[in-house]
């Protein structure tokens, strides 16, 4: 695992009631998601000597410094987890800047004799315009573990070398996040440990180097049995920037505690139905909430709005009677394939706005319709028949 050092730049700040102090001190009905952005920054160098003795002989040496930045979009955690099965987006072309010098050995037949020709390199970068970056969240992690283990891989392509005047065969060039490794332990991979405190908070900067399979001497790109040195290294510096987040259950009762609005006995004995001191609870006139008539959760409802689509989330209204959770499932029309999938939950007595955040593929698809319609799928967690809708899209 790569050598860390973590800096907590900034702290993100909430009002004590609603928003916890981490993510490991939410009561077990607490669900809080915090969206981040993740700017990486890669440099490192490479320099090499090869002195080719037989066959077509010459030599080279040559060093260079490479760079490349690259963004990670859409990264959400919930309760100080991943929650996205990963994250990737494209890189950008890196930056390579160096220079070298080459030698090649020719015949002269005149003379019989050798002579040698001098050439100068000039170090590039092969830009891969495939090129991507990306975060997936280790397998096999306890639930019940206080760190979240992040594996990157910082780019997957990055060929670089160097081009020379003479004796290019000599030259090397190689994809420098090629080591003979599988993911996370290739040329350009590293490996973050955070801990749920750290994924609460606004601003995370975090530090990483190459481990020893990814650096000389254990490693050099294009070594072989003509190099006489070759070294090469390289660092990143990884800023997790709090986009927004949300939190939900914050309306819901705690386990043990009892909503006197609900029928059914309530502690200390008091009649179905009352309030905390055995007195009967009355409706106002005018409507509001009305006395449960079951013990079970009522199918939930929608509101009129339709389902609107703001920046990178769907949103529509929904409502239970009594109160009520439920998933709900966005699809396209005549599609079962989900474009997003949100657990909810519903107050009682009113509607309340659900928020369901699309992935990027999911928005590149709505936005080359923009009158399609949205199924609706929503399932009472506690039982209850479910509610399906087809509701038109509303920018």
């Amino acid at each position: 695992m790569p050598s860390l050092r973590l800096l907590i730049a900034a702290a993100a700040l909430a009002a004590a009631a609603l928003m916890p102090s981490s993510a490991s001190a939410l009561p077990p009905h607490i669900i809080y998601e915090a969206e981040y952005r993740i700017d990486i920054h890669v440099t490192g160098s490479w320099s090499i000597s090869r002195a080719v003795t037989q066959g077509n002989k010459g030599a080279f040496e040559g060093e260079m410094n490479f760079s490349f930045d690259t963004t990670l979009t859409d990264v959400v955690f919930r309760n100080g987890r991943l929650l996205n099965t990963q994250a990737m987006d494209r890189a950008e072309p890196p930056t390579v800047t160096g220079t070298g010098v080459s030698e090649e050995v020719r015949w002269d037949p005149e003379h019989n004799r050798e002579y040698t020709v001098d050439g100068t390199c000039d170090a590039r970068g092969f830009p891969d315009t495939s090129a991507y970056s990306l975060l997936k969240r280790r397998d096999g992690q306890s639930p019940d573990s206080p760190n979240e283990i992040l594996e990157f891989r910082l780019i997957d392509s990055l060929p670089a070398g160097w081009v020379c005047t003479v004796g290019n065969e000599f030259a090397a060039g190689w994809n420098l996040a090629f080591n003979d490794h599988s993911f996370p332990n290739a040329g350009l991979d590293t490996v973050l440990t955070l801990t749920k405190e750290e994924l609460s908070m606004g601003k995370i900067v975090a530090f990483a180097r190459a481990t020893p399979s990814q650096r000389s001497p254990g490693w050099c790109p294009y070594r072989d049995t003509w190099t006489r040195q070759c070294e090469f290294d390289w660092s990143a510096r990884l800023e997790f920037t709090k986009v927004r987040d949300w939190q939900y259950g914050i309306e819901q009762l705690p386990p043990g505690m009892h909503d006197p609005r609900e029928a059914g006995p309530v502690p200390g004995g008091a009649a179905p139905g009352a309030g905390s001191a055995g007195m009967p609870r009355t409706t106002p006139s005018g409507g509001g909430d009305r006395p449960a008539t079951g013990t079970g959760t009522a199918a939930p409802s929608f509101g009129t709005g339709g389902v609107r689509l703001r920046g990178r989330e769907l949103r529509f209204v929904a409502g239970c009677q009594t109160g009520c959770k439920g998933v709900a499932v966005i699809t396209r029309p005549r599609s079962r394939r989900p474009l997003a999938r949100v657990r909810f939950a519903v107050p009682a007595g009113r509607p309340r706005e659900v928020r369901v955040r699309l992935p990027a593929k999911a928005r590149r698809a709505l936005a080359r319709t923009r009158r399609a319609k949205v199924k609706l799928t929503l399932t009472p967690v506690r039982g209850g028949k479910a509610v399906s809708k087809t509701l038109a899209l509303r920018p």
